[in-house]
């Protein structure tokens, strides 16, 4: 299998055209010559695509590179009448949005499972015990609940950014923060989210 390392290595001619019809019926047949053409014309573009997409964190120069190992293991499906541009960018999108979607679940089900901090003062003894009843009153809502909440106030994604992360519609993000901020509250009356993540020491 060509890797991105050895595609991006490969010598090619600057004049060659990765629409040609050569080069994209090469794609098909996992040609490593034409896979280096479209390589190398395409991978910063798909690069700039996944930037626009994933938070640095999220390794867009890693997500753009995994295209071409999608490429490598799907090119039976390209249709070579086709554009190999047009191909190239819906499975960089396709691949971004499910990269945003496991990280934003990781994160959320990580912070969710780890420890409190191993140091015994007083306001860790008061940090401990808020982590502990946070997580506790997280883990009773419902999934999509506790996914957008943690996502909003823990690490301060926005609606729209929670939305591309869960893929569904940013209204139905507002109404199950609406909903998961609603059923924490009766467990707490009289304490805002915000205070409890500064009482868990958490600092994002």
């Amino acid at each position: 299998m060509s890797s991105p390392s050895a595609l991006h290595q490969t010598r090619i001619a600057p004049q060659e055209n990765p629409e040609g019809s050569g080069i994209r019926a090469g794609v098909r047949l996992r040609d490593p010559h034409a896979l280096a053409v479209a390589y190398q014309a395409y991978w910063p573009v798909l690069f700039r695509q996944a930037m626009l997409i994933l938070p640095e964190r999220m390794d867009p120069e890693d997500a753009a590179s995994d295209v071409f190992l999608h490429v490598v293991e799907n090119a039976a499906d390209y249709d070579p009448a086709y554009s190999l541009y047009a191909w190239l960018s819906r499975m960089c999108v396709s691949l971004c949005l499910n990269r945003r979607r496991r990280f934003g679940l990781a994160i959320v089900n990580d912070w969710l499972r780890s420890r409190s901090p191993g140091k015994v003062t007083p306001d860790a003894n008061v940090a401990s015990e808020a982590r502990t009843a946070l997580r506790e009153a997280l883990g009773r809502l419902r999934p999509r609940e506790r996914e957008a909440v943690t996502l909003r106030y823990l690490f301060l994604l926005d609606e729209g950014e929670i939305a591309k992360t869960l893929r569904i519609e940013r209204g139905a993000v507002a109404a199950a923060i609406c909903r998961g901020l609603a059923n924490l509250r009766k467990g707490r009356p009289g304490r805002e989210l915000r205070d409890w993540w500064e009482l868990t020491g958490e600092k994002r």
